[in-house]
């Protein structure tokens, strides 16, 4: 199975982890363990969504018919 960048919880939980240790460092937000885990499946769910609605606009504007 293959899946883009932006579907792995390996990589977003990564990013989500260096922003957390960005905002501690430079504004003094402390980030616990469960907000980032929260953070990195609420990220995943909305790339989903914005997924499928990008799939429905296709097929919406699509110049070719299903049959």
């Amino acid at each position: 199975m293959n899946k883009y960048w932006y579907e792995s919880k390996g990589v977003m939980g990564g990013l989500v982890s260096a922003v957390a240790v960005v905002a501690s460092v430079v504004f003094g937000v402390d980030v616990s363990d469960t907000e980032q885990s929260n953070l990195v499946e609420i990220i995943l769910q909305v790339t989903a969504v914005f997924a499928a609605l990008v799939a429905a606009y296709g097929r919406i504007v699509a110049e070719d018919h299903i049959i």
